[in-house]
């Protein structure tokens, strides 16, 4: 495996790898940050670097996005990107969702007319809206843009929210207002979580979102109808614990994904405010179609159970990002100490741990596949990018034969130890015949 570190312009609060322009040439990473509210002179953006296959990872900054207004210093704290359907010209649009305090800034991505030749990449705002409604601070912390084109939403007042951009009649310059081409319709509230949302996440090929808490329960939701199919409460001594569980209220549940190859496998990362970090493997089971009885239409919906399949400890200080890899093998944990931990999917195994950052983990990303097929280094398994506000980004290659290498190494361990306990004991009864 081999890292590069790159520095950037301003604290960084989170990182998305772009995967949605269509023609493909350029490779983006969106790094939001800035410096908030206060009067320093680091403005609030969205940087945008461009990665470059090279012998070493390269990095070229591209023009910003500035997000600070006339009247608010508006602060970019995450991101994520996909594309809306556009039916008056029958073609996807691309966009990026930008959370600024309990907003949802939603621009229009394209290739910049202005320069091409260097892969700039021009953001138009087409849409902003409320989306958390928390009675004292209200702030987003995580977004997405499914695969159908919704958006869905968490933050500190709870609440799960799903999206519909629709494109608006007004013909108003949309270069100068916010809402003139696009109007955002909430479509569904989903209601579970007691705490502030902290992760969410698409299955593969279900019309299904996870999202997780600092209530310490992950709640998988049907974001099409709104339903909840299944709550899932923390695990103590690897089995499903009691919600009255005192030990339970201390656990937080800090991240959560959908194995992308294995439709019935979700991992969820669980940890106290301070403490040992766990990564939990669980198989969804059960999926039983049933009719409706409230609806008039007799819809049928999925009632979901799981069970756990592993749970292993992944880091001994409390974690904040947790990702998976395109294909599926890998999982990467982001560390309030700064350190980034790569792990096996399929075993939870440890199998490098990068220590580049001087504060904690605040963004973490995959390379999208389209990336890693493009890559020179035909050995290069799976590309992983963190960044955090001590102004670094690190580039991180996992190498095919890594995992193997990793786990023949542990099996030539547990090997040594096993000999020298079978000598030791040898000896001490021959010393024991004399």
């Amino acid at each position: 495996m081999s890292s590069t570190l790159h520095r950037i312009q301003v604290p960084s609060f989170d990182l998305h790898w772009f995967d949605e322009i269509p023609e493909g040439v350029h490779n983006y990473i969106f790094l939001p940050g800035g410096g908030g509210s206060a009067k320093t002179g680091v403005k609030n953006q969205i940087m945008v670097a461009e990665y470059q296959d090279e012998d070493k990872a390269q990095i070229q900054f591209r023009e910003s996005c500035f997000t600070d207004t006339e009247t608010r210093s508006s602060l970019c704290s995450g991101i994520s990107s996909g594309s809306l359907p556009n039916n008056s010209k029958d073609q996807e649009v691309s966009i990026a969702c930008a959370l600024i305090d309990n907003f949802c800034s939603i621009y229009k991505l394209s290739q910049s007319k202005n320069n091409d030749a260097e892969g700039g990449l021009q953001f138009d705002k087409i849409c902003e809206f409320a989306a958390d409604f928390h009675e004292q601070e209200p702030v987003l912390n995580v977004s997405i843009v499914t695969s159908t084109g919704c958006i869905v939403t968490g933050g500190d007042d709870t609440v799960v929210r799903v999206w519909a951009l629709k494109e608006s009649n007004s013909k108003q310059d949309t270069s100068s207002s916010s809402t003139a081409a696009y109007q955002a319709v909430k479509l569904h509230e989903m209601k579970k979580h007691q705490s502030p949302v902290s992760a969410l996440h698409e299955h593969p090929s279900k019309p299904w979102v996870v999202s997780s808490s600092k209530d310490g329960l992950a709640v998988i939701w049907d974001f099409e109808t709104g339903k909840m199919l299944v709550d899932i409460p923390p695990v103590i001594e690897g089995v499903l614990s009691a919600k009255t569980n005192p030990t339970v209220a201390k656990l937080e549940c800090r991240g959560c994904c959908f194995s992308p190859n294995e439709c019935n496998v979700l991992y969820t990362m669980q940890s106290p405010k301070r403490g040992a970090t766990f990564v939990i493997m669980w198989e969804i089971i059960h999926a039983v179609a049933s009719a409706d009885p409230v609806s008039d239409r007799n819809e049928r919906i999925t009632e979901l159970s799981v069970r756990v399949r592993r749970k292993r400890q992944v880091a001994s200080v409390p974690c904040t990002r947790l990702r998976i890899s395109a294909d599926g093998q890998y999982l990467a944990v982001g560390c309030s100490d700064g350190s980034v931990t790569i792990v096996s999917a399929g075993s939870l195994s440890a199998i490098q741990k990068y220590a580049h950052h001087d504060l904690p983990v605040t963004g973490l990303t995959f390379a999208p596949q389209r990336v890693l097929l493009s890559e020179r280094g035909e050995r290069t398994q799976a590309l992983l990018a963190s960044c955090s506000a001590d102004n670094k980004l690190v580039i991180m290659r996992v190498q095919k034969g890594s995992l193997v290498v990793s786990t023949l190494i542990a099996v030539v361990v547990l090997l040594i130890l096993a000999i020298l306990f079978l000598f030791s004991h040898d000896i001490s009864h021959m010393l024991h015949m004399y």
